[in-house]
């Protein structure tokens, strides 16, 4: 059986170029977090992280875990990348994740580690590798609320993204010019097998 035939998945056109697969819900799915770090790992090569993190929320996690996230996120990114809080709502504070907050990090083992609790701590998360600089990411992201995700795609900084919401759905979102359809598909299958696999030792697996 396909992968994608285990989910709650949707799948729809954006624009003539854009499509959007999400997987609702996914967050009750067994590994939902591994399958998630498998994925954006295979479509983002590039040596850095770029995150558009929209308001605190924390709904599918304990009080614990919100206060822990609230020391631990902060401090990866400023320790591992960069931060810069925008359009908060208190204008003289500007305080991590009040409004929004856009960050930046290497690519690497360490930053999937911290990916699942920025994905729990926020009530939106974009995330992908862009070709564009930092400085147009930011300058971009200000206006956050007047775009759509896949206007990170169309202005030209990636051709693929992710969104997490704190609904539990993620979504992958992709310019079909580069990556097909048929491709995604296949790749998110071949993935969500080879997970299975390898935690096949101790009965789990991907899927309801």
């Amino acid at each position: 059986m396909a992968v994608l035939n285990m989910f709650n998945f949707t799948e729809l056109a954006l624009s003539k170029y854009i499509k959007i697969f999400t997987f609702n819900r996914i967050i009750q799915t067994p590994n939902a977090f591994e399958f998630i770090k498998k994925i954006i790992k295979f479509f983002t090569s590039d040596n850095e992280l770029f995150f558009v993190n929209y308001r605190v929320d924390g709904f599918n996690v304990s009080c614990k875990n919100m206060n822990e996230y609230r020391i631990e996120i902060p401090h990866f990114f400023s320790s591992q990348g960069e931060c810069c809080c925008l359009n908060s709502f208190n204008r003289k504070s500007r305080k991590f994740g009040e409004g929004l907050t856009v960050c930046r990090c290497t690519n690497n083992d360490v930053a999937y580690d911290v990916i699942e609790k920025v994905f729990h701590y926020f009530r939106e998360t974009i995330v992908f590798s862009s070709r564009l600089s930092w400085n147009l990411f930011v300058e971009f992201s200000e206006d956050y609320m007047k775009h759509r995700a896949q206007d990170y795609i169309i202005n030209g900084f990636t051709d693929v993204l992710f969104l997490y919401a704190d609904s539990g759905d993620f979504s992958i979102i992709f310019d079909t010019r580069v990556f097909s359809s048929e491709y995604v598909h296949n790749q998110i299958d071949l993935m969500g097998k080879e997970l299975s696999r390898d935690q096949s030792g101790d009965g789990s697996v991907i899927g309801p």
